[in-house]
């Protein structure tokens, strides 16, 4: 009995070594594996610098090339850049809820450490350092820059006019000297055949161009900051790549689904349905990113 055991002991030995040795030889494997595509896998780098130069040689030629018809020319490079666009689609697809799904993990790990809180005062210091730095590299580039700049007065929106034309070509709807409104293709000037358009009810658009001058530091800050951090619709966020938004939403998920599992005395990541779901969808979105990857050199 002593001996039959003792057989068994070591037969199971023999097969956890083998065990370790095949999931090392396919650790090695596949660390050793090419990223990229055929040969330009070996050396990611130097295909990646090749085919940006070669973009770079190919845009400057096409830029001196002006054919008679514009339309080919804006045809042959709209799909010349078709791989670059499906690249960065792609991208931007995958990475806001890879983004967001790890953020998640992320606060609920800190949670169960407890150590959320010194690193939110981490995060939260080091986000407000670079926002600061970003502002003053900003101010600091406007100052050198603004002799570059062409200053001009803001001129004030004019009156809406329009013009109506009547059933026969090249007649409008003119006012003449004494007031009289008729059809007319004899007209002296431009000023007879435009009439001013009040727009009461605000029915029609009006299309207007140029620089602002009613934006204040108030409402950039307002706007740009404290509306962007807090969303109103989740949805709409992902829609518009927002991800100040998103990031704020995923850490205060993270907090509440932490003390949801707390109240529910769930023990452990293990047993929260949620978090299996959220780490599956992490990893599936994670074998996406290396896929994209993988084509990197070629595109």
């Amino acid at each position: 009995m002593s001996s039959s055991t003792a057989s068994d002991e070591k037969a199971n030995t023999v097969q956890d070594e083998k065990s370790k040795v095949d999931s090392e030889h396919f650790l090695t494997e596949e660390e050793d594996s090419p990223v990229g595509c055929g040969i330009l896998g070996k050396n990611p780098v130097l295909a990646v610098m090749f085919f940006a130069g070669a973009g770079i040689g190919i845009g400057v030629g096409l830029s001196f090339w002006e054919p008679d018809d514009m339309e080919k020319k804006d045809k042959l490079l709209q799909w010349l850049g078709l791989l670059g666009d499906l690249f960065i689609r792609s991208l931007k697809c995958v990475v806001l809820p890879l983004v967001f799904v790890n953020v998640i993990l992320s606060v609920l790990d800190m949670m169960n450490l407890g150590k959320a809180s010194a690193v939110g005062y981490k995060t939260i210091g080091l986000y407000l350092l670079t926002t600061i730095g970003a502002c003053l590299f900003g101010i600091i580039a406007t100052l050198i820059m603004k002799g570059q700049y062409e200053q001009k007065v803001f001129s004030e929106a004019g009156p809406s006019y329009v013009s109506f034309q009547c059933n026969e070509p090249g007649a409008f709807l003119a006012e003449t000297a004494d007031g009289t409104i008729m059809c007319t293709s004899d007209y002296g000037d431009s000023s007879m055949i435009d009439f001013v358009m009040n727009d009461i009810n605000g029915a029609f658009v009006k299309k207007s161009g140029g620089a602002r001058n009613d934006i204040s530091l108030s409402d950039t800050v307002y706007e740009g900051v404290f509306l962007k951090l807090i969303t109103d619709n989740i949805v709409g966020a992902f829609n518009s790549a927002n991800f100040a938004g998103i990031i704020v939403f995923a850490i205060v998920f993270g907090i509440g689904l932490s003390g949801v599992l707390n109240k529910m005395h769930v023990n452990g990541k293990d047993s929260s349905v949620v978090v299996k779901f959220l780490e599956e969808v992490d990893g599936v979105l994670l074998q996406m990113i290396n896929w994209i990857i993988m084509v990197t050199p070629c595109t």
